[in-house]
Order: structure tokens, then C-alpha cells, then sequence
């Protein structure tokens, strides 16, 4: 097959609403520039003019191309649990790097074996450069006489606008075709579905559940099979598979947006990571860090389901989870054990993945001897204590009377992530708030969230594509950027503007305030619900910052058109320092700004 070269510029396009590149601002801007370079070098290499610095490079690698396809084949039939029959094997291609890799290793592994090889592609509909991708992969799968199949989102924009964020909602989407067209494929012999994790895909996984406050039983990272998923890649490196591809004369597609980090997962990738790799001495030793941590924590997890069993408790995962949970006799049990029943009791029956503090506060409050209390545990579920029982229910539901307890800030999870802004979080949890700061507390500001679930993360950083705003006494969201052009920021400022979200458990993330303070209605006084305002107290977060942030000397005039909350800026000169006024109007909090001379 020739090579194909295909470099896509339409990075803007597909990051939605970031616009021309000039509109990314300073600090967007260099990350964006630095991140298109890369990609760039990316290509080169795959270009005939680097085959000889790439050959010199192969035979470096750890892995030459033989060896790469005896360890796939022994993944295959070991780890990954593949049979020596005539199964159904779908392999998922992006067109990507990762995925071409695959296919191309499992089409060369499975010569050897009586599999039946499939191809499936999914079109988001999300980028311009979608359908080249789609043509891409479907040309790919001809010259390799492997039977094609693709499935096409009915309805992008649903993905865009999905509760449970744009990512979960299209992973969730693309495992049930996947699980659909294998179910369709099967006849007498269960079959597999390959995915192309690799090992840097699974460091970067134990980092993001490290960030998130997982228990160390669960930095095991993704299994080799898991159900009717595969993994045959994870112990090899990406740049192996583009050693690999290059000395098989493979191009591949690049989706630009993964060169951005404007996800969670691209800042791990392309900050957090090379960091790290700096710091151990090269990606091998953070591999071999990695691995040791997710073995140990495999360990942990056998060793805890070994005493699960043991007390009686419940299994994990369990298709009929129980409702109720019998604490009779919870303080005879390990403490390591009492923890390992909550967390397996609340992911059962309501998907909710509690951090190990939030774990703890529920273990706490059972030790404290309170006969009745409850839990919000987000997405409209309860945990609440009813005598020597448990009981997870959807809010209103059999619910009990009794005082509910309130929570200390040990219940959330924080997350901070927009370093190069200089900006820095706390949180606290109170009934009060301390009143306004002090004019000696200028470049400062204090935001209050009513409605916060139990076991919460709350995370500080920049405003991303798609990111959704809801404005007092509107029955839906709009667009962040919209609010910042209203607040009258310039175009060049909005993007990576500092905003602050909550992700309750098993819930999508929400956009609850625009820094300086502007907080969403779903997190004001009279936008909460009436059982979340009396389950816990607001969570109070106070922000400084060393400088003021592109746009922020910028804002002219903010106005909602609402009676309950009115915000406006003076700006007096070019050296100007914000000094926070707290009122209540209404029963909301509201906030006026003067920005008066240092």
C-alpha cells in the first residue's frame, strides 16, 4: 500500500468553539503552537526523506518487529484470552496511530490462526476531518481483505450536550455497538473485541485514578480482558508502534485535538507525564514504576476480595445489587474492610466511584453511632442509615425523617489544573460564610456553592470547548463563551479562562462558577434543591492570584437582567487590584466589584 500522508490544520475546527487561532490568546496560543510542532515532527518521521534515521532508531527499540509480533500473539492467546477456533474478532480502528498498529499486528498474528478478523470504525461526526478518517480506515481494511464495518452517530450535538460529558457519553455509545455488532457476529463461539490501550495509555489512566482519590486496591489500571473487551497492546509502548508502522511502510491519521490539553487526559499526556519521565530518568522507569504499582494494587484487590468473602460481604461487580447493607455487626470487621463494603455496597447499586475520603466519612459517621443519617451520593441518590442498615434510594423516595449530618470538606475531592495562571484554591466546608475580604486581601475572591454532593470532586481550571453555563432563571444552559462575551472579555481571552466545576459521583461535570466569582444558579441558595440545602453545608472556596489573568482588567459591564443579582466593574487605570464585596439580595448571593487603584 502507498504511503499516505495525511496532516490535518483544522486542530481550531475540531476543538468547537475555540474559533481562529488567533482567538486562543497568549498563553493558548504558545501551548497550541508547541503542541502543532509536535505533531508536525510526527509526521516527518513517517515521511520516506527520515527512513534511514528511523531504521537506526528501530533497531534500538525494545521490541524489534518479530518480537512485537510474538508478544501480541502470546497476549492474544494468554492475557487477553483469545481462542485457537474460528471466533469473531473485532478489531476497533480510529485510524489513528494505536489502532493501525493493531489491526496491522493482529491481520499479521492471525495468518497463524482460524480467527474471523472484522473492522470497526466510529464516526462521531464531531471534526471536519471525520469522514477522511472513516475513508482512511475503510481503504485500509480493503487492502487487507478484511471485512469493514462502520457505525455513524445518529445525533452528534446528543454527545455535545450529554450530562455525563462528551467523552463518557461516546465511550459509552461506542462500547454498546461494539458489544451489538459482536452479539450479530456470534454464533456458537463467544467472540472479542481488541481495543489498542497500550502501556503509556495505561500510566496515564493510574495517574488520572491517582488525581481522582481512588483506593490503592483500584491503581491496578485496565485488564488485559475485560468481559468482552481485549487489550492485547498494554505492555507496549507508543513508540514502538510507531517504530513498528514506519518499518511497515503504515502511515496513519492524526486527530489534532489530542495535541491540545483541553481534556483531563491531554494534560496528563502532554504535561504531567513528560514530567515525570524528566524526573525518573526516562519512560522506561516510569513504566517500570507504574507496573510494580499496578501489581501491588492487584494484590491489594485479590487480598480484599479474599476477605470480602470471608465477613460475607458484597461481591463486585454484582448485575442484582442489593439495596440494603447490614452494619449490625460492621465494627467487629477490618477497617480496611469496612471501607472496601461501602465503596463495593454504593458502586453496585448506583455506578457511584466514591474516593477513598468519602469512603472514610461514611465509615466515620457509622462509628459515630448516629441512627439515622443521610448521604446525597449525586445524579439523584441517597445513602441513608435506617438502624442496623444501609439503604441507597433515589431522592424522595422511602425516605426517613431525621436530622441530616453535615459534612466536613474532607467529602471532596479538589483538583487544580490551571498552574500557569497562578491562581490557587482552598475549600471548607461551613453553614456561614466569613463575610467579605479585606481590602489588604486584593487579588482574591471568595465563591460559595450551595448543593454540592457528597463525594464531589471540585476542580479549578481553564474553560474548554464546549463548556455550559447556567444563568439565573434560565431552564437551560448556554454556552461559557457566550457568557464571557456578555461580561464583555475579548475574544482573544475566553478560551482557558479559569472556571471552577463539580463532578459529582456518577455524574457528568458541571460548570459552576466563572472566576472571578460569577456562580452558576444550580449552586446558588434558591437554585439547589431544598434537601441538598439542608444535607450539607456550602462549600466555600477561596481563590487568589499572584497577577491579574489575560481579560480579567478587560471586563466592562456585567448585567444578568435579573433583579437578584447584579455585577459591576470600574475600571480607573491600567494598574488596577479587585477589592470583593459580599451582599445577599434576595436570598442569593450576589457580588459587586470596584477595581481601585494599588
Amino acid at each position: 500500500m502507498p504511503c499516505r500522508l495525511k496532516l490535518s490544520l483544522v486542530a481550531l475546527g475540531a476543538l468547537g468553539s475555540l474559533g481562529s487561532l488567533g482567538s486562543l490568546g497568549s498563553l493558548g496560543l504558545f501551548n497550541s503552537l508547541e503542541s502543532m510542532c509536535r505533531m508536525c515532527r510526527c509526521f516527518a518521521q513517517n515521511l520516506p526523506s527520515n527512513r534511514q534515521g528511523h531504521s537506526r532508531h528501530s533497531r534500538h527499540s525494545r521490541h524489534s518487529s518479530t518480537a512485537l509480533l510474538k508478544h501480541v500473539s502470546k497476549m492474544l492467546t494468554s492475557s487477553c484470552e483469545v481462542r485457537n477456533s474460528a471466533v469473531p474478532v473485532i478489531v476497533s480502528v480510529s485510524g489513528g496511530q494505536d489502532s493501525v498498529a493493531l489491526l496491522r499486528l493482529v491481520h499479521q498474528v492471525a495468518r497463524r490462526y482460524p480467527w474471523k478478523l472484522h473492522v470497526l470504525h466510529f464516526n462521531h461526526g464531531l471534526r471536519p476531518e471525520a469522514f477522511d478518517e472513516e475513508i482512511f480506515v475503510k481503504d485500509l481494511a480493503k487492502t487487507l481483505e478484511v471485512p469493514f464495518f462502520v457505525q455513524r452517530h445518529p445525533d452528534p450535538a446528543a454527545l455535545k450536550g450529554s450530562k455525563a460529558g462528551l467523552q463518557a457519553a461516546a465511550r459509552e455509545w461506542r462500547q454498546a455497538e461494539s458489544k451489538k455488532l459482536l452479539s450479530d457476529l456470534e454464533t456458537t463461539e463467544k467472540g472479542v473485541i481488541l481495543l489498542a490501550h497500550h502501556a503509556d495509555d495505561q500510566v496515564e489512566t493510574q495517574l488520572l485514578k491517582l488525581l481522582r482519590g481512588a483506593h490503592l486496591a483500584q491503581l491496578g489500571g485496565m485488564r488485559a480482558r475485560d468481559g468482552p473487551f481485549a487489550r492485547p497492546l498494554l505492555e507496549i509502548r507508543k513508540e514502538e508502534l510507531r517504530v513498528f508502522l514506519q518499518s511497515e511502510g503504515q502511515s496513519w491519521m492524526e486527530d489534532a485535538s489530542n495535541a491540545f490539553p483541553v481534556y483531563q487526559r491531554n494534560r496528563v499526556r502532554l504535561q504531567l507525564v513528560p514530567m515525570l519521565v524528566d524526573l525518573l530518568g526516562g519512560e522506561e522507569a516510569l513504566q517500570n514504576r507504574f507496573s510494580a504499582l499496578g501489581h501491588q494494587s492487584r494484590q491489594l484487590a485479590s487480598l480484599l476480595e479474599e476477605l470480602c468473602q470471608q465477613h460475607h460481604g458484597p461481591r463486585f461487580p454484582c448485575p442484582e445489587a442489593p439495596t440494603r447493607l447490614d452494619i449490625s455487626s460492621f465494627s467487629q470487621l477490618p477497617e480496611m474492610v469496612r471501607y472496601e463494603f461501602i465503596w463495593r455496597f454504593v458502586a453496585n447499586r448506583c455506578g457511584a466511584m466514591l474516593s477513598h475520603a468519602a469512603v472514610g466519612g461514611i465509615v466515620d459517621a457509622i462509628k459515630q453511632g448516629d441512627a439515622r443519617f443521610t448521604w446525597l451520593l449525586g445524579s439523584g441518590w441517597e445513602l441513608k442509615r435506617q438502624g442496623s442498615q444501609l439503604v441507597i434510594l433515589k431522592s424522595g423516595v422511602d425516605g426517613v425523617e431525621g436530622e441530616d449530618k453535615t459534612w466536613s470538606s474532607s467529602d471532596l475531592s479538589v483538583v487544580q489544573n490551571v498552574s500557569q495562571l497562578h491562581i490557587s484554591m482552598e475549600l471548607q466546608r461551613r453553614q456561614q460564610t466569613a463575610g467579605c475580604p479585606k481590602v489588604a486581601m486584593a487579588k482574591c475572591s471568595e465563591i460559595v456553592l450551595h448543593g454540592v454532593a457528597f463525594g464531589s470532586t471540585v476542580t479549578l481550571r481553564g474553560a474548554l470547548p464546549g463548556d455550559r453555563f447556567r444563568k439565573a432563571q434560565l431552564a437551560h444552559n448556554i454556552k461559557v463563551t457566550s457568557v464571557l462575551r456578555e461580561l464583555g472579555v475579548p475574544p482573544s481571552a475566553r478560551p482557558n479562562w479559569p472556571v471552577i466545576t463539580i463532578k459529582a459521583p456518577g455524574d457528568g461535570e458541571v460548570v459552576a462558577a466563572l472566576l472571578p466569582d460569577l456562580v452558576a444558579a444550580n449552586f446558588q441558595p434558591n437554585g439547589a434543591s431544598e434537601a441538598q440545602r439542608s444535607a450539607q453545608a456550602p462549600a466555600v472556596i477561596n481563590l487568589s492570584w499572584d497577577e491579574a489573568w489575560e481579560g480579567l482588567k478587560d471586563v466592562a459591564s456585567w448585567d444578568s437582567n435579573l433583579k437578584h443579582l447584579k455585577r459591576q466593574v470600574r475600571l480607573d487605570s491600567e494598574s488596577v487590584q479587585p477589592v470583593m464585596c459580599l451582599e445577599t439580595v434576595n436570598r442569593c448571593l450576589g457580588r459587586h466589584f470596584a477595581y481601585q487603584l494599588g
